[in-house]
């Protein structure tokens, strides 16, 4: 079994951390600084301005050139009511990180996927296997979870579906023995020695692995009512 991760590529980022307290000895208030930052990197509209009969914004941002030095950065001066400016590194602590350069969502939640290819087993038996490790071995944050999904999601929505229409074969099976026979105690006697005729099947998957797939159970549902016919045939015989 091979496991890979969803490709990922750091990125050089500058975070933000405000502190509070240098900020309100200041004179401001946490918003003014996070506006501050905001119109430095993202950019605010001061205005408009018209020309031969068209009208374009007048933002206001920091230098590209400088976005990238990190000491200008640290520097960037904000306006205070008490101290005129100040740079931004005394109101909050400049750090220098990297971070993913793309987040994937999911029912609006990140989430990263790690996939796998299985050889020689069931698909089923992994990844039971793969919980108890993970529940045993992995510490989940809050916040956190895993799910389990791809071939092994479909396999089990099928396995599910195919469980519910077995059983419904198997009770429209016998009433049609009911209505063939006219009497249930035949049908009965029917059903009852079904299960011998899914013996040779049972060694067949078996041998080939013991691995019980979707088409494996698909195949066991047609020898169900082909056992069921050739059975009702070799009873109307004896009945006669």
């Amino acid at each position: 079994m091979d496991l890979s991760l969803e490709q990922q590529m750091d990125v050089p980022a500058v975070r933000f951390v405000l502190n509070r307290t240098a900020i309100g000895r200041y004179g401001l208030h946490a918003n003014d600084v996070n506006e501050a930052l905001e119109t430095a990197f993202a950019g605010a509209t001061v205005g408009r301005i018209f020309d031969r009969g068209t009208a374009f914004d007048l933002v206001v941002k920091f230098d590209a050139s400088n976005s990238v030095d990190f000491e200008r950065i640290a520097d960037l001066p904000v306006d205070t009511p008490t101290s005129g400016q100040v740079p931004v590194r005394l109101l909050a602590d400049v750090r220098r990180e990297e971070g993913p350069n793309m987040i994937l969502r999911e029912n609006v939640q990140r989430r990263i996927v790690i996939s796998c290819n299985v050889a020689g087993r069931d698909l089923g038996g992994v990844v039971d296997d793969i919980r108890a490790s993970v529940a045993q071995s992995v510490p989940m944050p809050d916040g956190y979870r895993v799910e389990y999904g791809g071939q092994f999601e479909s396999q089990q929505s099928a396995s599910r579906r195919l469980a519910v229409l077995f059983v419904g074969v198997v009770a429209g099976l016998f009433m049609l023995l009911v209505l063939a026979f006219g009497r249930a105690r035949d049908a009965v006697i029917v059903m009852v020695n079904l299960p011998l005729a899914l013996i040779g099947g049972v060694v067949g998957v078996f041998l080939a692995g013991g691995v019980l797939s979707v088409a494996s159970m698909i195949g066991f549902i047609t020898l169900f009512g082909i056992a069921t016919r050739t059975a009702s045939c070799w009873s109307r015989t004896f009945s006669t």
